[in-house]
Formats: C-alpha cells, sequence, structure tokens
C-alpha cells in the first residue's frame, strides 16, 4: 500500500472536518437561547435537525453512489435503514401512519426519554434557604447557579431572598413571581431573564446575576436589557456577573459594563467593582 500514509492524514483531515462541521453550532447556542427565549430542549433541536439533514444525506448518496456501479471491495459494507424504521417511514403520508409511528414509539424509547432520565439522575441540589431545596439540571451553568445561591448570596446579601433562579432544562426553574410583582416588576414568558434574581430588604436592594456560562457577562447591551426590563422595580437594581474562576473572567473582561459588579466563584470572599464612585450599590436612573 502505497500511500497508506496519506491515506491516514486524509481520513484524520476528514474525520477532524466532519467533527467540527457537526460541532461547530455549539459555540452559538448560548445566543440563541438569548435572543429566541428558547428552552435548552429547543436549542438541542437545531444540533438534531443539523445531524438529521446529514444522515439523510449521507443515506441517499450512499444509496446512489450502490446503483451507479460504485462498489466497496471488502465484504461491500453498506448504511441502511433498519427494516422495522423502514416499514414505518413506507407508510408515511397513508391512513395507517398515526398507528404505526404510536406502535413504533411504544416499542422503543425515544432518545429524548433516555436523556431526561439521565438527567434526572445527575441533577444539581441548591439550598435556597433552610427549609428548601431545588433541583437543577446537571451542567456547568447549573454549578456556577448553586455557587451564587450558596456562596455568593450569604456573603453579599445576608438575608437576601432569592426571587429566581434559571434552569438550562426549564427557562422557569425557580420563580416567586408573586414576590417579584410586589416589587413592581411582571415578567412574561418572552423577558430574558438574568440567571439569578435575590432581594436584599435590608439594603432595598434587587440583585441581576447573570453566569457567565450561560449568555456571557452583563456587557452594555444586557445591561441595557435588563434596565428596560426591570425598569418598575421599586428597589434599587445591581447587576452582577458570576465566573467560575479568574482564567475565564480574563477572556471578557474588555467586554463588562461599567457601574457592575463581578463575582468569581474560586474566591467566594472578593467582589471586583467595576466603577469608582460606589461600591455594591444600584445607581440612579439615567
Amino acid at each position: 500500500m502505497p500511500y497508506k500514509w496519506q491515506a491516514l492524514i486524509a481520513v484524520c483531515f476528514g474525520t477532524y472536518m466532519a467533527t467540527m462541521d457537526i460541532s461547530i453550532v455549539n459555540v452559538a447556542l448560548p445566543t440563541l437561547r438569548r435572543e429566541f427565549a428558547a428552552s435548552y430542549a429547543g436549542v438541542e433541536w437545531i444540533v438534531a435537525g443539523y445531524l438529521l439533514v446529514i444522515s439523510a444525506t449521507l443515506l441517499a448518496l450512499g444509496r446512489l453512489a450502490r446503483s451507479s456501479g460504485v462498489e466497496l471491495k471488502t465484504g461491500e459494507p453498506v448504511y441502511q435503514i433498519e427494516p422495522e424504521t423502514l416499514t414505518l417511514l413506507k407508510s408515511f403520508g397513508t391512513s395507517a401512519w398515526d398507528r404505526n409511528l404510536e406502535a413504533y414509539l411504544v416499542r422503543r424509547k425515544t432518545l429524548a426519554t433516555r436523556y431526561a432520565k439521565e438527567r434526572e439522575l445527575n441533577r444539581v441540589p441548591v439550598q435556597i434557604n433552610p427549609d428548601k431545596k431545588i433541583l437543577l439540571s446537571p451542567g456547568e451553568h447549573s454549578t456556577l447557579i448553586k455557587a451564587v445561591i450558596e456562596e455568593f448570596a450569604p456573603r453579599f446579601v445576608p438575608g437576601g431572598v432569592l426571587i429566581y433562579a434559571g434552569d438550562t432544562g426549564d427557562k422557569w426553574g425557580y420563580f416567586d413571581d408573586v414576590k417579584l410583582a410586589k416589587l413592581g416588576v411582571t415578567v412574561d414568558s418572552h423577558g430574558k431573564m438574568p440567571d439569578v434574581v435575590l432581594y436584599y430588604p435590608e439594603r432595598g436592594w434587587l440583585l441581576l446575576v447573570e453566569s457567565v456560562t450561560s449568555h456571557g457577562p452583563v456587557d452594555s447591551k444586557r445591561h441595557e436589557e435588563l434596565a428596560r426590563l426591570f425598569d418598575e422595580a421599586t428597589p434599587g437594581l445591581v447587576y452582577v456577573t458570576a465566573f467560575p474562576n479568574r482564567s475565564t473572567m480574563a477572556r471578557y473582561l474588555p467586554e463588562i459594563a461599567w457601574e457592575t459588579e463581578v463575582w468569581v466563584a474560586d474566591a467566594p470572599s472578593h467582589l471586583i467593582h467595576f466603577n469608582g464612585v460606589r461600591f455594591l450599590g444600584p445607581y440612579t436612573k439615567g
């Protein structure tokens, strides 16, 4: 085999390009979730839809190659649809489709069902007060949300009340909408809520905390969005960006808006203030 190294390089490069092509859309998922107020399951369909199109095209082109006389010499392996699935698809558009689909799904667990069970087993417990605990979907985002509630809040918002905590699996993971309404804010299902909202009764502050793992930091644009969303709030607004560590924070430093605070989970007793006029407090509107 005189060109074995060239063949190996070509295969490695092709595999790299295919993997990058399939996974590159994940980079945009946090932005898509924010801009379209979509759930985690919703944006997953963007990736799934792309993979489905590629898979369907692969099957069609493989079939076309074989029908054109292109044969594989090593046992002639070929991609094909499982017979049971093919039988189901052949009934599409007929009166038997609904009945066949229902029977097919009964016999098989969908990926969504399996993933949901796995997420349930690995959910992140968060103690929101001495008597109540909530469970968030597993992942880096929920781990940082847990740190904000259990580490940041007791240190910098003593006696504070959790109003809202977002969840990657459910946009309204925990939401005391009645309490928020009493503070002058009513948010509909399309409102782009921060990741955590804390009320500080002693100071009369409402802290809006963004986890950098979801929407990015509180930059100028996000600051303006939150200001509009909470414009009717009676407490003063305090904007906070939470980072898992300082190396992650360093990547976002140019984007962080002035008149905001930064908290880093791996140094929980410290707070970084992005303005010299006031430390941890609201600013007058306008």
